[in-house]
């Protein structure tokens, strides 16, 4: 993979968002270089970072590979690029960012619009776009809602960004004991938007993916000029950029908690409250950030018994054995020195002691399961703490991924096959407050402001990465520092459980119909796409469809006072059988179930 590229293809650390331009480029080409048979010449301006005489603006992705394994890599690189991704970033140590402090001049954050940079020569760089929040043991899962990063991104590049970067675009798994921070958890999915087991998390990977080809669209403006700024009212803004050649592109945003209706340039648009349109030729809207035209999938957990070998000969019954870490440690009582000549003694409790740390078990080599200590009898303790279990499992059929629900246990450490998937800590249990089944997007983020799960562990399922597994045979072992049960334990599955859009009339024309006018003579209008996410699946039912005045969101939709007999019909007709599918969201396609008012297509489908 090239260091730098054009279509996907520089591989350079931006963690910390941190190197000062010049020697930031001067590393792309040497990662270029040192990965390739060609050489490339990379400078930049104030609006551009220019590749080989090309002027770009580039969308850059977070995937740090030790929080994944190898057969993980290629997948996650190409569904980073079939989102949109130019760049992917991942993890150097932060003395080689930053040699020389206070040289750093970039931006991280949750919105960086209004970062400058500290010479007009320099590029606007976005290192760490936080597309959510880490998960810490005892907290509630916090979550970043679409439409609000979707907004960040567009308002970046509004306001003369060149390059951003989502911290993170995959977050992955601490394995091992690789977390870091007080409490961190071992899931690090960061709600990005591809998820720690390596599938997209719609609607937010869709949505993005329309927002980046909505600036690609415009990316030959952005970098040929500097913007102009116009007010159009309070919390109002319209970007445009403009050159003498006749390139144009416009940004028009609301910032505001209000839907408004704005005129540009002799024109009326709609603003969302909390958004920005963007327009490529200064007229017509592509997208607009708080309208979703991507669908949303919702997994659905299968949940199995660890298929344990109750007739290894390592286990009797339970299928588990087990070795007890042996327990007390310290000074536990007044430490004298006798046998002086004169017969006293000297007290050296209050000396400073030395203290051996670590466990027995660890150095024993116990996480492998190879010892010869384990101990197997019918009656298996339970709710112990400070042991060692081991059991033999089969792994679940199929191709989907794999976790393991620590339901039952306390607190500790898991391997499989010798590999550690990390701590696990199911007892520690979020707040009962804080959460809401439905996060108002509108205003500024912050990790406390949307969260779920409150009241549940804060982690209760762990993933088990597919590589790492044998048909039969597998090796399980645990830590429980606390005690717990480990027969309770079981794998659950990850699949595809329903798939959802909500598409209204107002909706834009999908981004990627922007220039068919011109070839089919035709002006395309809002449509709504579902499709399956793995390519033997196909569309096996139609939950749900209304057009008309449908509430509720996926899972949940219901009919509103006006809705379209037909809906349904058409949906099954036109979907089930197919991988995907597409259907014009017009009174052409469903009728007109109620005259004069704006109506909307809510579908839930199945695949199978």
């Amino acid at each position: 993979m090239c260091a730098f590229g054009f279509d996907f293809d520089f591989d350079f650390e931006m963690r910390a968002a941190k190197l000062p331009i010049r020697s930031l480029l001067r590393s792309v080409v040497l990662v270029l270089l040192a990965t390739t048979s060609f050489g490339v010449n990379v400078t930049y301006d104030h609006r551009a970072i220019v590749i080989d005489g090309k002027r770009r603006v580039l969308v850059s992705g977070s995937i740090h590979y030790p929080r994944s394994t190898p057969d993980m890599w290629p997948d996650l690189i190409q569904k980073s690029k079939d989102g949109g991704l130019d760049v992917i970033e991942t993890y150097v140590f932060w003395n080689l960012h930053e040699p020389v402090r206070n040289k750093i001049n970039t931006c991280n954050g949750f919105y960086c619009d209004q970062f400058t940079p500290n010479s007009n020569t320099k590029p606007k760089m976005w290192t760490e776009n936080w597309s959510g929040w880490f998960l810490y043991f005892g907290g509630a899962t916090p979550y970043r809602p679409v439409e609000d990063l979707a907004f960040a991104v567009a308002r970046f590049y509004q306001r003369g960004g060149t390059f951003q970067n989502y911290y993170m675009y995959h977050g992955g798994t601490n394995f091992g004991r690789t977390t870091g921070g007080p409490f961190i958890a071992t899931s690090y999915d960061y709600d990005a938007p591809i998820d720690e087991y390596g599938i997209p998390r719609q609607p937010k990977w869709g949505h993005l993916k329309d927002v980046h080809k909505a600036i690609k669209l415009c990316e030959k403006a952005l970098v040929a000029t500097d913007p102009t700024f116009t007010s159009l009212g309070p919390n109002l803004e319209a970007t445009v950029y403009k050159t003498g050649s006749g390139l144009c592109a416009a940004f028009l945003a609301n910032v505001g908690t209000s839907d408004v209706t704005v005129n540009f340039s002799g024109n009326s648009y709609c603003l969302p409250a909390w958004s920005v349109s963007i327009l490529p030729d200064c007229k017509n809207v592509v997208l607009n950030t708080a309208k979703i035209n991507s669908m949303t999938m919702i997994p659905s957990l299968s949940h199995q018994a660890l298929n344990v070998d109750a007739d290894s000969t390592e286990a009797i019954g339970s299928g588990w054995s087990w070795i007890n870490e042996p327990v007390g440690a310290g000074i536990t009582g007044p430490v004298k020195l006798k046998g002086s000549k004169n017969g006293n003694s000297v007290d050296l409790s209050s000396q400073q002691w030395t203290y051996q740390i670590g466990l027995k078990g660890e150095d024993s080599g116990l996480s492998t399961g190879s010892s010869s200590q384990w101990v197997s009898q019918p009656d298996l303790p339970k709710n112990q703490p400070l042991i060692w279990y081991k059991t033999k499992f089969d792994a679940p059929a199929g191709n989907d991924p794999v976790a393991l629900d620590f339901t039952g246990m306390g607190k500790g450490e898991a391997w499989i096959n010798g590999q550690s998937i990390g701590r696990y800590w199911p007892t520690y249990i979020s707040p009962k407050s804080g959460c809401t089944d439905s996060c108002n997007y509108r205003a500024d983020y912050n990790p406390d402001k949307c969260k779920k799960n409150c009241g549940k562990p804060s982690q209760e399922l762990y993933h088990v990465p597919r590589s790492w597994l044998q048909p039969s045979g597998n090796t399980l072992v645990l830590f429980e520092e606390i005690g717990g049960d480990p027969t309770q334990l079981a794998f659950a599955t990850k699949q595809t459980g329903s798939l959802c859009s909500h598409v209204s009339e107002s909706h834009p024309s999908p981004v990627d119909m922007w220039g068919s006018e011109s070839k089919t003579g035709t002006k395309p209008g809002p449509t709504l796409s579902l499709a399956c996410p793995f390519p033997d699946q196909a569309i096996s039912s139609i939950k749900f469809a209304s057009f008309g005045t449908p509430s509720g969101t996926c899972g949940g939709f219901s009919h509103g006072k006006c809705s379209s007999p037909k809906a349904l019909s058409i949906l099954q007709k036109a979907c089930i059988g197919s991988k995907s599918c597409s259907i014009a969201v017009s009174t052409g396609t469903f009728g007109d179930p109620c005259r004069g008012v704006i109506k909307s297509l809510a579908v839930e489908a199945s695949c199978t």
